[in-house]
């Protein structure tokens, strides 16, 4: 299903495979927004995944959305974007390059 498609369809639902799309309401607008799950960095705490989310939260041409999902206190960052590429990988390379840009730039404060 496109974007598109799934706009028009106003579904509510996502594909459980965290891969799916999804719809994000905001003042009575709708953004399609696509799921990436980093379990590849392993688990947070619910303070660490609030502080990344405070940091980058909207950051970048990719407007993310930073959300995690927690079992039992161990969270597995999930970052959401309408920004569209081929290449899933593209969008967590290009998070973790902004993360690491924020902390550069907290580091010369």
């Amino acid at each position: 299903m496109t974007p598109a498609e799934f706009d028009k369809a106003k579904a509510t639902q996502y594909d459980n495979s965290h891969a799916g799309w999804i719809v994000i309401k905001e003042d009575y607008t709708q953004k399609c927004m696509k799921e990436y799950v980093f379990e590849e960095l392993g688990y947070f705490t619910e303070s660490q995944c609030e502080a990344i989310k405070k940091c980058l939260q909207g950051e970048s041409m990719m407007d993310f959305d930073i959300t995690w999902s927690s079992y039992v206190g161990n969270c597995t960052l999930i970052v959401r974007t309408d920004y569209q590429v081929e290449n899933p990988q593209e969008i967590k390379n290009f998070f973790l390059h902004c993360a690491l840009g924020k902390i550069l730039d907290l580091q010369r404060r």
